[in-house]
């Protein structure tokens, strides 16, 4: 891969893993709504299952390639906020 192809696979995998950040935290304020968690509950979970999957690869393919992460590891990716007590968003 030539310098340029690897700039473009950085922009594309740093975007991927933002947009898959942003909606894990859409489906963080859905969950805390219980209005909706009864009908929406199996689609959420799937968005959020997606979601954490598609961040996770493209977060560690845009810090294999010299970019930045925006969680930086699986356990901040996978793991439910409860995992992380004393942290406000991770």
């Amino acid at each position: 891969m030539n310098d340029l192809e690897r700039k473009q696979a950085r922009i594309v995998m740093e975007s991927i893993a933002q947009m898959a950040a942003h909606n894990l935290a859409l489906v963080n304020m859905i969950f805390e709504d219980e209005g909706n968690i009864s009908r929406n509950a199996q689609i959420l979970g799937a968005i959020e299952a997606l979601a954490k999957q598609t961040g996770l690869m493209a977060d560690q393919w845009a810090g294999d390639l010299g970019g930045s992460c925006i969680k930086a590891s699986a356990e901040n990716w996978l793991m439910p906020p409860i995992f992380f007590p004393d942290e406000e968003d991770r």
